[in-house]
């Protein structure tokens, strides 16, 4: 009945007991129902009440003391015509808390094999056996299905249980398959499926094997290990094929390859990394392995060898790139070296004994747009040594020539440029920089080799250049360039020809410019052009001509002596050569005959100008003759078929302050003679001309009396004075010949003198005014006549103006326009039009000013000055010039537009080179020039200030290209070559009252399909001082946050983005400098900002690693990392964490703590150590501990000193510290509790490769001596009797030698069989045989075989045998007719070998050989 406190009453049904039979059945049965079914047997408990359980249900046979206990058959009956009943176990749900078990377990036996547990399907004797499912439920809404665990029980003393997991075989079908397959699911990692040998302390730990079936007539089954396809958003598995890592040995390898074939070839083996459809393609990695104590591994790739054809080729290659990328790099390159040198690459081909060597072939692949691909190759450097060489070398024969090097860039494109080829030795700071050296081979029986530098040619633009420079110095002369000739030691010396090529059909031949640098603060070098002295022939001439054209004027030979700025200027000597016995050579200046319709080039012989000394005089002569005439001086003009006849004029010098220089013409003096005649005529006239005039006339005066001409014959002492005839020549028809003289100054104080007007006649009836010509006249086959118009000369004050402007117009029309051009030529250049001031001694010379007149309606009239226009060559160009001034400044040049009106804007002001269809545009150079004792004038660009809208701007674009590099833009400031360089500063303006300074933006542009440009900023490199220092802040403020300081690299959608590197300056003597990365002090109320170190989040792939490291140092130790905790007055100090990565889908990371290595003495240490407590508190806790576990294991703690190669391995050492009060600290070592089997404490003494091992001991705890001691030689047990016993083998095995050693009683082997000694076999030859073994066979020679009666002597080699040895021989098979007995066996004297004599005793001599037995004992 039911009741309501205390448990419910219980109901107990049991069969009766007995002493002497089987106890008392309980059998509960339903009823039977002979045409439905039986009645149903329910054993339940009640439901639970509404705060405990449901009571259990027990169902166990009783315990047995003698036998065994009861069996549990729980199980559905036989069925004739229907199935068996289904049996079914199963634990009830519940609504909180974990699900309740079911367990199935074998019993278990302390004597014998445990009990087992059979699981299987029913048997169907005509179809298929019953299936067997073992599987957890499906999990909830947020919680995983069961594990299922398959696993053999652990074992003390023997082999843990096998698991066993395979199909039956099949007689008429195959095999069934087995799959082992984790479930799929919706979140997270896929689960994993672990295949693993077992682990062993003793020997090899188990293996893995997994095998295709086998096809004993056609072929075995597949192995495929393949991770599935990955999801939309995913990545498919990795596959990882590894062996273990190894402590004592060589780490597992790892083969990976296909079967021989007997009568086909081996199975290809290909390893390749599977397509994808966004970023970078998988890698695929060979790796050797890596060693701390010598050589690494070796990676090796290598056709296959073919011995009767060609070995397989080996092809390393990367992928065609897709659409819109680059294929991928290959990096040949060995490993970096901190204290040997790093491995070399070496490239080459086998060589071949009867064909030639392979070729080797580096070549970049070619491209459709972009720069083509780098091909790099660069020597190593050295920082203690020289760099490493660079050799290219053409391939010796050895019987024919050598091979070729050709060094060559590609041809170009249809619109670029063929590739530079550069070659140059390195900069250098402290020594010589390298020498580039080209040149041929010296030639033992032929001529040395051809060396040429040549430019190739092109269709467009100017040729490329050829520029051969010596070397610049800062201290000393600079490098010569020297271009010599062959020596012929028997015949001529090369030629050295330095010429430019023809000229193309519209252009010029190129210039030859022979010129030595400007000099600061000595001589500029000379220029020496001759020919070297001859012994036995005559020097070689020197010749310097211009050579001939057809259109155009001819080229200009132009000899400038050296300009100086205090001394005199530098002289032109034309010399020609002496002769030592005859006349010395002849100088002709002559310009060549003019052609067909100019003119022959004029002889132009001028001293320059002074401005405080006398100019230089010109002095043309014929030397004196001791014994003959003086030569003849002839100045003429030539005659000519057109025009006028040229002109003779000779002139003397203008002065402003004394007398004009004189005009002297003597004839020769004769002392003896007459003196030589003067005669100033003009030849006689043409069929239809009239003769040349005559003019004399003086200058005129300002002050002073005009010079008089005086006509007079010389006085004559005892003759008559010469007549003096003034005519004008008679003619045959017109007017005779005018002889004018006229006065042109007038005598009245103040009066002008008269004018000459030439006006053109009015019109005042409508028509137009009369036009005044002024024209010089014409010639049909010369040149036309000059008009020349000027002022009157004013000596004392200004001469006279020449005003050239048309009248005002009138009511309704415009001005004249003024035209001043030359006219237009065919053949020849156009005339040029000069418009300037004259020159002025004592003042200014005077202001040109071109100006267009104002207006007051339309916009104001243009002013245009614009160059000549060429359709063959450059057009004409435009030079604005401001004014000399050879003491103080040069004059201004100031181009502006005029101030804008009320309403309007200033005018714009346009600097722009035109545009180019087929070359480059013209550059526009703005720029201040050099000053030899001051400054360079600044340069200033600034936009004026405004009073409404956002001011001006100023904008810098370099130039635009659609098929090349767009224009650079360099800013730079000026160069201080005893100085400081100037300073370049970039800066917006200071603000106004209520608004922000303009920001400064530094960015290169945008790219469609390449990288964007770099941004470099940095200071430049300094020879004798440091590199300028460079300095980002951000202003201070006054209210609000301060202003931040970003750095952020560049994103990429399709690969990694950008790198920030931050690296202080490099000391190549000293130390390289600081980087510090902090925040600014906090203020009165506030703390100091956080630094943040962190790597920006990750969706797909991993999240960057940070990496915090001081640099390797070669002659010190690497630098100190510190992490400290800023000391504080309140609250706990600040904490230090570090914290790996978690996962939500796999293990979390790893947190690696490791010391410095060092290589040749010890490593860092490595302290965890709480700081010291206060005076009333204690010193912090040190807690290692992994992390808890839900569903599997908790994490290992290792603790353990590295392996040492030369040393003992550190000690481990674990103590509590000692105190003054209170009881010792403890120290425990458990292993970890389990409701399995508990955790081992396992201890292990130190193994050692050269010396003593360690050992472990247990000792007893009350006197401390060691009961058991175990070394790696030896295992000592210090107790009483010890028994070994096996049920099967015992095994051991000594490595040199083993020792039995029975006391005074002896070593017994029991009655037992003894076997397994060293046994070899040998023949004697010569008398001798070698046999290094404890047993054998001698086998005598063949050769020499012993007759009747006589004995032989035979040498027994034996390591094995000392002096004491006991050596027994026995005849193991006689020889045919004789028959042999050993006589004696012999140790030597000093051991390692035996004398043995054998007899034959026979009747008749050994007609074959015979064989000895020997045992050596020792």
């Amino acid at each position: 009945g039911s009741g309501t406190s205390g448990s419910g009453g219980m109901v107990l049904v049991q069969g009766g007991a007995t002493t002497a039979a089987s106890g008392g059945a309980v059998v509960v049965g339903s009823g039977e129902g002979t045409q439905t079914s039986s009645g149903s047997v329910s054993v339940a408990s009640a439901n639970g009440g509404g705060a405990g359980t449901s009571g259990r249900l027990v169902f166990s046979s009783g315990s047995s003391r003698g036998g065994n206990s009861g069996a549990i058959c729980v199980g559905s009956g036989a069925s004739t015509a229907g199935r068996g009943g289904g049996v079914v176990l199963s634990v009830g749900s519940g609504t909180s808390g974990a699900g309740g078990a079911m367990s199935l377990a074998g019993g278990r036996s302390t004597a014998k094999t445990g009990g087992a547990v059979v699981v299987g399907g029913g048997e169907g004797t005509q179809t298929s056996s019953g299936g067997v499912v073992i599987q957890t439920s499906n999990s909830g809404v947020s919680g995983s299905s069961g594990s299922l665990a398959f696993s053999s029980g652990s074992a003390s003393g023997g082999n843990s249980g096998a698991v066993l997991l395979g199909s039956g075989a099949a007689t008429g079908g195959r095999g069934g398959a087995v799959v082992v397959s984790a479930g799929s699911g919706t979140s997270g990692s896929g689960g994993m499926v672990l295949v693993q040998g077992g682990a062993t302390t003793a020997a090899s730990g188990g293996a893995v094997v997994v095998g295709s079936g086998e096809g004993t007539q056609t072929s075995s089954g597949s192995v495929s290990v393949a991770s599935a396809n990955g999801g939309g958003a995913g990545t498919s598995g990795r596959l990882v094929f590894s062996s273990g890592s190894s402590r004592g040995g060589n780490s597992g390898a790892i083969c990976v390859g296909s079967g021989a074939s007997t009568a086909g070839r081996g199975g290809g083996v290909v390893v390749g990394v599977g397509g994808g459809t966004s970023g970078a393609g998988g890698a695929l990695e060979a790796i050797s392995g890596r060693s701390t104590v010598a050589t690494g591994g070796a990676v090796a790739l290598r056709g296959g060898e073919g011995t009767q054809t060609s070995s397989g080729a080996v092809r390393l290659a990367t992928a065609n790139a897709g659409a819109s990328g680059a294929s991928g790099t290959l990096v040949f390159s060995t490993g970096t070296s901190k204290t040997g040198n790093s491995g070399a690459v070496e490239i080459g081909t086998g060589a071949a004994t009867a064909g030639r060597g392979g070729a080797i072939s580096l070549a970049v692949g070619s491209g459709t747009s972009g720069a083509g691909g780098e091909l790099a190759m660069e020597s190593g450097s050295s920082s203690g040594a020289t760099g490493g060489a660079l050799s290219v070398r053409g391939g010796a024969g050895s019987a024919k020539s050598s091979g070729a090097v050709v060094v060559a860039t590609a041809n170009a494109g249809t619109s670029g440029a063929s590739g530079r080829l550069a070659f140059s030795s390195g900069t250098s700071k402290a020594g010589n920089g390298g020498a580039v050296l080209v040149g041929s081979g010296a030639a033992t029986a032929g001529r040395g080799g051809a060396v040429r530098l040549a430019v190739g040619s092109g269709t467009s633009g100017a040729g490329g250049e050829l520029a051969v420079a010596a070397g610049r110095s800062t201290i000393a002369t600079g490098g010569s360039v020297s271009a010599t000739s062959g020596e012929g030691t028997q015949t001529s010396s090369g030629a050295v020809a330095i010429s430019t090529p023809n000229s193309g059909a519209s252009g010029a031949s190129g210039v030859l410019v022979f010129s030595s640098g400007s000099a600061r603060g000595g001589n500029t070098g000379a220029i020496r052009v001759g020919t070297g002295a001859a012994t036995a022939g005559r020097g070689g001439g020197v010749s310097i001509s211009v050579g001939s054209g057809t259109s155009g004027a001819g080229g200009a030979v132009a000899t400038l002596g050296g300009q100086s700025m205090k001394k005199t200027g530098g002289s032109i000597i034309l010399c020609s050569g002496k002769g030592t016995q005859s006349s010395s050579g002849a100088v002709i200046i002559a310009t060549i005959n003019g052609g067909a319709v100019g003119t022959s080039g004029c002889l132009a012989f001028s001293t320059g100008t002074t401005k405080s000394g006398n100019s230089g005089a010109i002095l043309i002569g014929s030397g004196t003759a001791t014994a003959g005439r003086g030569g003849d001086v002839h100045v003429a003009v030539g005659s000519g078929t057109s025009g006028t006849g040229g002109k003779l004029q000779l002139q003397a010098g203008c002065s402003t302050v004394a007398t004009g220089g004189l005009i002297n013409m003597y004839s020769g003096e004769n002392s003896a003679r007459s003196s030589g005649q003067i005669t100033i005529r003009t030849s006689n006239s043409g069929t239809t001309g009239s003769s040349g005039c005559i003019l004399l006339s003086t200058g005129g005066s300002t002050s002073g009396n005009s010079g008089s001409i005086t006509l007079s014959s010389g006085v004559a002492t005892a003759g008559r004075g010469g007549a003096i005839s003034l005519t004008v020549g008679a003619g045959d028809s017109g007017t005779g010949g005018m002889l004018l003289m006229t006065a042109g100054q007038t005598s009245a104080a103040g009066a002008t003198g008269g004018s000459a007007c030439i006006n053109g006649g009015s019109s005042s009836t409508g028509g137009i005014g009369g036009a005044v010509f002024v024209r010089g006249g014409s010639s049909t086959s010369g040149t036309g006549g000059l008009v020349h118009i000027r002022g009157g000369e004013g000596q004392a004050t200004s001469s006279g103006a020449v005003l050239i402007f048309s009248a005002n117009s009138g009511s309704t029309g415009t001005t004249g326009r003024l035209v001043f051009s030359s006219g237009t030529t065919k053949m020849g250049n156009s005339g040029a039009l000069l418009f300037g001031s004259g020159t002025a001694t004592g003042g200014s010379g005077g202001t040109a000013s071109a100006a267009v007149g104002s207006g007051t309606s339309g916009i104001g009239g243009q002013l245009h000055f614009k160059s000549g226009r060429s359709t063959a060559a450059s057009g004409g160009g435009l030079s604005l010039a401001s004014g000399e001034g050879t003491q103080t400044s040069s004059g201004t040049i100031v181009i502006q537009t005029a101030n804008s009106g009320a309403q309007g804007t200033s005018g714009a002001l346009v600097f722009s080179s035109g545009s180019a269809c087929g070359g480059n545009t013209g550059t526009i150079l703005i720029g201040s020039a050099a000053a030899t004792t001051g400054r360079s004038g600044g340069i200033v660009i600034s936009v004026g200030s405004g009073s409404s809208g956002s001011g001006g701007s100023i904008s810098l674009a370099a130039g635009r290209s659609i098929v090349k590099t767009g224009g650079m833009m360099v800013m730079a400031s000026g160069e201080g070559t005893g100085k400081s360089s100037g300073q370049v500063v970039l800066q917006s303006v200071n603000s106004g009252t209520s608004g922000v300074s303009g920001h400064l933006s530094f960015s290169s542009g945008c790219s469609a399909e390449g990288n964007s440009g770099a941004l470099l900023l940095g200071s430049g490199a300094a020879t004798g001082g440091r590199g300028g220092s460079v300095r980002i802040a951000v202003g201070s403020g006054t209210s609000g946050t301060g202003g931040h300081l970003s750095f952020g690299s560049g994103r990429s959608t399709v690969a990694t983005g950008g790198l920030i590197c931050m690296q202080s300056g490099e000391g190549t003597a000293t130390s390289s400098g600081v980087i510090i990365v902090k925040t600014a002090n906090a203020g009165v109320a506030g703390s100091t900002g956080r630094l943040i170190f962190s790597s920006g989040s990750s969706k797909d792939g991993n999240s960057g690693a940070i990496i915090i490291g001081s640099g390797a140092a070669t002659g010190g130790r690497g630098g100190d990392i510190n992490f400290e905790v800023g000391s504080g007055t309140s609250g706990s100090g600040g904490a230090i964490a570090l914290t790996a990565g978690r996962s939500t889908h796999s293990s979390g990371g790893r947190v690696v703590i490791c010391s410095g290595e060092g290589t040749q003495g010890s490593s860092g240490a490595i302290f965890f150590v709480s700081a010291n407590a206060g005076i009333s508190g204690s010193s912090g806790r040190l807690v290692f501990s992994s992390g808890s576990a839900n569903g599997g294991n908790s994490g290992a703690i290792l603790i353990g000193s590295g392996t040492a190669t030369g040393g003992s391995g550190g000690l481990v050492s674990i103590s509590a510290g000692s105190g003054t009060s209170g009881i010792g600290g403890a120290v425990y070592i458990s292993g970890g509790a389990s409701v399995g089997t508990g955790g081992n404490v396992e201890i292990k003494a130190g193994a050692s490769t050269g010396g003593t091992t360690g050992s472990t001991y247990v000792k007893n705890p009350t006197n401390g001596a060691a009961t058991l001691t175990i070394s790696a030689t030896s295992f000592i047990v210090d107790t009483g009797t010890v028994t070994i016993a096996a049920s099967s083998t015992i095994t051991v095995e000594a490595g040199t030698t083993l020792t039995l050693e029975g006391g005074s009683n002896g070593v017994t082997f029991d009655s037992s069989y003894v076997y397994g000694f060293e046994y070899d076999s040998g023949t004697v030859s010569s008398g001798a045989v070698t046999l290094n073994k404890m047993t054998g066979k001698i086998t005598s020679d063949s050769s020499d075989l012993v007759p009747s009666g006589s004995s032989q002597t035979i040498t027994l080699t034996n390591s094995r045998i000392v002096a004491t040895s006991l050596v027994f021989v026995n005849v193991k098979t006689t020889c045919t007719g004789g028959h042999i007995v050993v006589v004696s066996s012999n140790p030597g004297t000093s051991g390692g070998s035996a004398t043995i004599v054998v007899y034959n005793a026979g009747q008749n001599a050994c007609t074959t050989a015979y064989s000895l037995s020997f045992v050596v004992i020792n």
